[in-house]
């Protein structure tokens, strides 16, 4: 599996160095930061930080409008720690590492504000959970599906035609466990545990 991401991200770069040249298309590579929560965990608030980075191509439409495609590498999930002032004595630790690859529509605004939207496909390679109860230690790549669709919606703004920072929500559609778990929530598809995510990335095209 690591070494087909390996490729997939060599692919991705080299189009993306490549379609840089070309004025239809765009490419680049971008870095940031996430900050995400597990919403049917039965605890809120994006505690668990991790990092987003990869490379990414757009096929411009005309000024305005674009579809932005990318491929990253991001870390997900969710952490909560024990507040015995409040009688709250639980702890959770939920890691996922996943390579995503959204598919956007992008609208420019002369401002250089832009929004994006547009779903996205994960694919996970690695889990790792934690409890204070010890019902959930070490690898948990039993636990969680091999694939997370989820919905993004961003904003962000162009610096230059070089340089854009963007804000992105992401949302699964369907629940990132195979089994149902204590505190689940019922979304479209049913019960259960959801990937949602907030990221900030720097972007930077070639």
């Amino acid at each position: 599996m690591k070494n087909i991401v390996i490729t997939l991200l060599v692919t991705l770069s080299l189009f993306a160095w490549n379609s840089s040249r070309a004025q239809l298309f765009t490419g680049g590579f971008s870095a940031g930061l996430s900050a995400t929560q597990v919403d049917g965990d039965s605890h809120k608030g994006y505690n668990k930080a991790g990092i987003v980075a990869g490379g990414w191509v757009s096929l411009n439409y005309n000024d305005r409008s674009s579809i932005h495609m990318g491929m990253n590498y991001i870390m997900k999930g969710s952490k909560h720690n024990p507040d015995p002032e409040n009688g709250d004595y639980t702890y959770l630790l939920i890691r996922l590492g996943y390579v995503e690859m959204p598919i956007l529509y992008q609208y420019r605004m002369k401002s250089g504000f832009f929004v994006e939207v547009g779903p996205s496909l994960g694919v996970l390679l690695h889990s790792y959970t934690e409890a204070s109860d010890g019902t959930t230690i070490g690898p948990a790549n039993n636990s969680f599906r091999l694939i997370d669709v989820s919905l993004q919606a961003g904003v962000g703004y162009r610096f230059s035609d070089k340089i854009r920072l963007a804000l992105c929500n992401g949302n699964s559609l369907a629940s990132i466990r195979k089994d149902r778990i204590t505190g689940d929530q019922r979304r479209i598809f049913g019960y259960g545990q959801y990937n949602n995510v907030m990221a900030l990335e720097l972007s930077y095209a070639l």
